[in-house]
């Protein structure tokens, strides 16, 4: 999944590719690729944007009804 988030580091937003995304048991998002900002290199040194939070609640309601069928 693509999500917008800005770099804690250098303030640069920037779109980027976190993989497979999941939730654990407390409701931590866990996604499959740790997220490195383009400009400055920082590693898995991020903030979501309000544009990102948006892309994360869509995919967060398709989760949530995808787990309600499997019950």
């Amino acid at each position: 999944m693509i999500v917008n988030l800005e770099c804690e580091m250098c303030h640069f937003e920037f779109d980027t590719e976190l993989g497979k995304l999941e939730m654990d048991k407390t409701g931590t998002l866990i996604y499959e690729k740790k997220p490195t900002c383009p400009r400055c290199k920082a590693f898995d040194k991020v903030l979501i944007t309000d544009k990102g939070f948006e892309q994360l609640n869509k995919w967060f309601l398709k989760y949530l009804d995808q787990i309600t069928k499997k019950k």
